[in-house]
């Protein structure tokens, strides 16, 4: 079961859009918020793509007004794109930002000034978390 509405971003919105406007619509994923689980981790996953269920969950503590829509569309194209371009073994390692991802990844229209916003928000971002 997936839940796209949140108080402030319907995920299943901004998928259907970045799929029109990027993927020619060719993208079939499943998408919902994922459970608010405080791991005591000093960072936050606020997207994760599993393969195996084709589903992209992203963090319900970004569900928030002062979270900025083109932050949220970041991180739904930065999923969309695993499922795009998929990962490679290297060294025995799996890799999935691959320079061919890092080069889609900076297709997005507000690649920049979402990566701008995180940097100047992660410590609050993280507090609201913890």
């Amino acid at each position: 079961m997936t839940n796209i509405n949140g108080r402030f971003f319907n995920l299943k919105d901004i998928f259907d859009r970045l799929n029109t406007e990027y993927f020619n619509k060719t993208i079939s994923a499943k998408i919902t918020w994922g459970r608010n689980v405080r791991n005591g981790r000093r960072y936050i996953r606020f997207g994760s793509y599993t393969e195996k269920d084709n589903i992209i969950r992203i963090h319900p503590s970004l569900d928030r007004e002062d979270i900025p829509s083109y932050f949220i569309e970041s991180i739904v194209y930065h999923e969309m794109l695993h499922k795009v371009v998929g990962g490679s073994i290297v060294n025995g390692r799996r890799r999935v930002h691959t320079p061919e991802f890092k080069r889609m990844e900076k297709i997005f229209k507000y690649y920049g000034v979402a990566r701008e916003w995180e940097k100047s928000n992660i410590r609050k971002l993280l507090k609201n978390y913890g």
